[in-house]
């Protein structure tokens, strides 16, 4: 058995990871975390390429193929920690909208009346 025979393996995840980090790039999230069933099988189909090759395969062509795995795994970790690191700054954002916001009136006297700060009863000034 030759190092090839695990190619078709490594060759069905990188495309996999490709369209991953292509779809990150793209701001596709729900179709990128779509992909983590392909993901999940064809990595379990290259561990079980890779444990049926025998002693002394030449492991140069499958180390280049990991290699590049690795590298767009990598770089699909990196995308998916920014969109995490996104969607904390928008929840932030969305949370401090409240506490940003200066609503109140004024007083018969033009003084301003911040609502957020008094409890209590509001009446209209004509």
């Amino acid at each position: 058995m030759s190092s090839s025979s695990a190619m078709p393996e490594i060759d069905a995840l990188r495309a996999i990871l490709e369209e991953e980090v292509a779809l990150l790039d793209a701001g596709q999230i729900l179709s990128a975390v779509a992909l983590s069933g392909q993901k999940t099988k064809a990595v379990e189909a290259l561990e079980r390429a890779l444990s049926s090759l025998p002693d002394g395969t030449n492991g140069t062509e499958l180390a280049e193929g990991l290699a590049a795995i690795n590298a767009l795994a990598t770089e699909a970790g990196v995308l998916f920690r920014a969109v995490g690191n996104g969607l904390a700054r928008a929840i932030d954002r969305l949370q401090s909208i409240g506490q940003l916001a200066d609503v109140g009136s004024y007083t018969g006297k033009g003084e301003r009346l911040k609502f957020s700060n008094n409890e209590g009863v509001f009446r209209k000034i004509l």
